[in-house]
């Protein structure tokens, strides 16, 4: 159901082992883990840590509050109803644990019971991290730089909060109660004070270990990060915990904010079966993969790629450390991809490294393996984005294969085994390239399938997305829960690349005045970065102008003139934002999308005379011609004149030179200067 699960222990025969097992068994389904073979099934609960009592833990289920008057059927022990456990008089659910169990675990009991469950429930995953993160190495052998690593392994905890984040969130929080409560000193005594006795409460030196019975380690994070080996050994032993925490601390915040409206996840309660609630979650992992590396690590100027391992080597790990070493494989790639400088000097090596995992994945993983489709499409989106900019690049095999993953993860999904956020995350991220191949590359390079086929296999893609997030698309320019409406722009984008589709057109304009917009405003104003919401003014503004050029072509210039306007506000407000000019005058992708997104809007203001045009906008476009001609240029594609866009800088070209008089155009070349802020 999920790409790297937690899984209920058997009780193993050492007995050291046999309590964490119990517990384990007692915590997982009240924190959303499935036990088929438990005595409640696969009925799961979704508990808050900070509320679940210890009790309910030695249960294993909820209790009834002290309003629920509830019993099992007559001559039965106990049941479950209403969600919650309830026995005959002086009864006892299955299995309960006994107090004096619990209480051997601190210092703070609860915490320590819940923590020791989280570890020994992820203990699976956090070796398949370890397996991981061994197996990684660049192309001459040597160990992946510490940026990159630190990369991978963010990645996968990514992943496995996704999988499972109510257990995760319950784990980090425990783990807060218990580093706080065990940072104690640790003070010498004075010779003074001679044989004077110390209480059980006060402070005194002690030598003694810690007690398995007080953990105050998430393993999952802790030990696997300290395998990491960022830290120079022979260093202070203080500056290693402090870096220690200080990384660890700053990644689980990152995941704790994933549940709340300060990041651009959207977590959201659901039933998969009956009585079988859980967390579904739709996480973008490489924004936050990327953020999270860039604040607590300096960038390496030029990292190696990692080589793949041969099918061989990692034919012979467990499973799960197979499906943990594809999906880090690849968020290394989509963490220097994120970079635009990187992205120029990567591509032909992305690919390759994209190429060789899917073909891994296609070895080492199972026909019914969910994550084999899932690395077969984040594969596939690799290689597309690094290739379809040139027209000299044969797309049809990778989109093929695009196509085709995508539609295995539907499969997957609708058979049961793709749970709804892993779903949602690829085909939304799958939409945008297949969107963006029909409407620069499709009817202009052979082996594609025509525009119509791929539209009409986004809108059956798009559906499942409502489905898997669900949502009923037919009420989606109401304000939704959560933060889905910050994801639903890539949906509002698809619609605005229908300029012949007035309800297209129509959709996409209330989605973005209503929902995607306000959502990204907020988002932004609660502290989160700037750039998603220039992204979605900069679509918004196309859609704007493809309404104004259906009503010009109606004959209403007046009502083209207002939807101009509008496109132009938006466009205005990006171009004005203090870091634009420096995304610009950078030779990237990046500038390029930028510049072709807000040219149109703004000379079409132009030609329209409509409100807010001003006297040097004529110029301005020019401008943004010359940064996305230089990008061109610094491409082979540019220098071969087989860049898939070019197209539409000479007809912007065309269009402007119409405009200000060929004798008056602004020079084709590179921009002297930025613009000046608008």
């Amino acid at each position: 159901m999920t790409l790297l699960p937690a899984r209920i222990p058997e009780i193993p025969e050492d007995r050291a082992g046999i309590v964490p097992a119990r517990l384990a068994r007692k915590v997982g389904p009240l924190f959303g883990v499935t036990w088929e073979d438990g005595p409640f099934g696969p009925r799961t609960w979704v508990s808050d840590h900070s509320r679940i009592t210890l009790s309910e833990i030695a249960r294993g289920a909820p209790q009834p509050t002290r309003s629920q008057s509830v019993r099992p059927a007559a001559g039965e022990v106990w049941g479950i109803i209403d969600r919650v456990g309830v026995t005959a008089q002086r009864g006892n659910l299955p299995n309960e644990i006994a107090n004096a169990t619990l209480n051997r675990f601190g210092p703070d009991t609860r915490s320590a019971v819940l923590l020791t469950a989280v570890n020994r429930l992820l203990d699976p995953v956090r070796r398949s991290i370890d397996d991981a993160l061994s197996l990684l190495r660049d192309a001459t052998g040597a160990p992946l730089d510490p940026e990159l690593r630190l990369a991978a392994w963010a990645a996968l905890v990514v992943e496995t909060f996704r999988s499972q984040p109510a257990l995760v969130a319950a784990g980090t929080g425990a783990r807060t109660v218990q580093r706080e409560l065990m940072s104690a000193w640790d003070l010498p005594r004075a010779d003074s004070l001679g044989s004077t006795p110390f209480t059980r409460c006060e402070i005194s030196s002690s030598d003694r270990p810690r007690s398995p019975s007080q953990p105050n380690e998430l393993e999952l994070v802790d030990a696997t990060f300290a395998a990491l080996g960022l830290d120079d050994p022979s260093g202070p032993e203080l500056a290693r915990r402090l870096r220690h925490d200080e990384i660890v601390d700053r990644l689980l915040r990152r995941l704790r904010a994933a549940g709340s409206l300060q990041d651009s996840s959207h977590l959201w309660l659901s039933e998969r079966r009956p009585g079988e609630v859980v967390v579904e979650a739709l996480v973008p992992p490489t924004r936050l993969v990327h953020e999270f590396v860039g604040q607590v690590l300096p960038a390496t100027p030029d990292p190696p790629l990692p080589r793949p391992p041969d099918a061989a080597t990692l034919g012979t790990a467990p499973p799960l450390s197979r499906r943990a070493t594809l999906l880090a494989l690849l968020g290394v790639v989509r963490h220097v991809l994120a970079t635009p400088r990187r992205r120029e000097r990567h591509r032909t090596g992305a690919v390759e490294v994209a190429e060789r995992t899917a073909e891994l994945a296609e070895s080492v993983l199972a026909d019914d393996d969910p994550v084999r489709a899932v690395v077969r499409c984040r594969a596939a989106l690799i290689i597309v984005q690094c290739l379809r900019h040139s027209t000299e690049h044969d797309l049809s095999a990778p989109l093929n294969t695009l196509l085709t993953a995508a539609g295995d993860c539907i499969d997957a999904y609708r058979a049961g085994s793709l749970d709804r956020g892993a779903t949602a995350e690829i085909l939304g991220a799958a939409n945008i390239e297949i969107n963006a191949i029909r409407r620069h590359n499709a009817g202009r390079q052979p082996g594609l399938p025509s525009p119509g086929v791929l539209d009409e296999r986004l809108r059956a893609s798009w559906r499942v997305w409502f489905d898997a997030v669900e949502l009923d698309p037919g009420r989606v320019t109401e304000p939704g829960p959560g933060m889905v409406g910050f994801h639903l722009h890539n949906y509002a984008a698809f619609l605005a690349s229908h300029p012949g589709s007035p309800e297209d057109l129509a959709l996409a304009m209330r989605l973005y005045r209503s929902v995607v917009i306000p959502a990204r405003q907020e988002f932004r104003d609660r502290g989160g970065p700037d750039e998603p919401l220039r992204h979605a003014l900069q679509i918004a503004s196309r859609a704007a102008g493809a309404q104004a050029a259906a009503a010009l072509a109606e004959g209403s210039p007046e009502r083209a003139r207002g939807h101009a306007a509008e496109g132009l506000g938006w466009i205005r407000s990006v171009l004005e934002e203090p870091g634009t000019d420096a995304v610009l005058t950078a030779t990237t992708e990046q500038a390029y999308r930028l510049a072709l997104l807000a040219a149109p809007a703004v000379l079409l203001a132009a030609e329209l005379d409509a409100p807010g045009t001003r006297p040097d906008d004529r110029a301005l476009v020019a401008e943004l011609l010359g940064h996305a001609r230089r990008w061109e240029r610094s491409t082979p594609a540019g220098v071969t004149g087989t860049h898939a866009r070019h197209v539409e800088i000479e007809d912007l070209q065309r269009r402007l030179d119409a405009l200000v008089g060929p004798e008056t155009a602004e020079p084709r070349g590179e921009p002297e200067h930025a613009h000046p802020p608008r």
